[in-house]
């Protein structure tokens, strides 16, 4: 990224904002901080936000609330309606503020198939998904889940194990393991110091960051700095287009699995 130049930035965040949950509070430090180092940021969102101070320096384009579509929390057809007047809605901000970037949020199941398929070079050839609504039993009413755990079955017949746990009291947990005949590789909790304090009977550890905005601030601006640098170069970013619609297959036979209660086929 060139340090000098200002960009003209589209942040689409594809929830209410702002607002003092999960990705939003991301979207919110992001904008603020892409605006305070003098880049001109434009929040493409929802018609809806919660009760919160304005983000200075910051232009927000909100899609046009329609009469009887509810939007507090969006699912199922409210959510692909909304989804399409956000998409002309940026259409638009794009054409009248001329948009140099575009930096998009809530892909997070898209975002763990591309791990997969980053970790092991190969597309996975089904899935199976269940999921549970424990933490949030409301959740249920939507047809959403907090709890679920996802197979994917690769093309060599390893398997691949995702849970996934909207609720830990004890702060963001994330962990991988890749199992083998011969042995394991694990990554380790990341903690928020490396400090173990020793008792008598005990041994008291850091511990974990209380949610993943913490976790991957640092690794989120080196990605965004990547993806900038790699339009001014004129070279490929990483991850692809390709491995973005590959990763979006993945998630989308998920959820047909999670609905239908049986294994399906990933159309790529």
């Amino acid at each position: 990224m060139n340090p000098t130049r200002r960009y003209r930035i589209a942040v689409v965040a594809a929830c209410p904002f702002p607002s003092l949950r999960g990705s939003q509070v991301l979207v919110r430090e992001l904008a603020a901080g892409l605006a305070h180092a003098g880049h001109s940021v434009h929040v493409v969102t929802y018609p809806t936000a919660q009760h919160l101070a304005p983000v200075e320096r910051i232009a927000i384009h909100r899609v046009r609330k329609l009469p009887g579509l509810w939007t507090a929390h969006p699912f199922g057809w409210q959510k692909v309606v909304l989804d399409l007047l956000l998409a002309w809605r940026l259409l638009g901000v794009v054409r009248q503020q001329r948009i140099d970037i575009i930096h998009a949020h809530n892909v997070e199941a898209p975002l763990v198939a591309f791990l997969v398929r980053w970790l092991t070079g190969l597309d996975p050839v089904e899935v199976s998904a269940v999921g549970s609504a424990l933490a949030e039993p409301r959740l249920a009413d939507y047809d959403d889940v907090d709890t679920s755990a996802v197979t994917l079955r690769l093309p060599t017949g390893a398997l691949v194990q995702i849970d996934s746990i909207r609720r830990t009291s004890y702060g963001y947990d994330e962990r991988i393991e890749v199992f083998g005949s011969e042995g394991m590789v694990e990554t380790q909790r990341r903690r928020t110091g490396a400090v173990s304090r020793y008792r008598a009977g005990q041994v008291i550890d850091d511990g974990l960051h209380p949610g993943w905005f913490e976790l991957v601030k640092p690794t989120y601006a080196a990605a965004l700095a990547h993806f900038v640098s790699a339009l001014e170069d004129g070279t490929a970013p990483t991850p692809s287009l390709e491995d973005g619609l590959k990763a979006q297959a993945i998630a989308e036979a998920a959820t047909r699995s999670l609905h239908s209660g049986r294994t399906e086929r990933i159309e790529y």
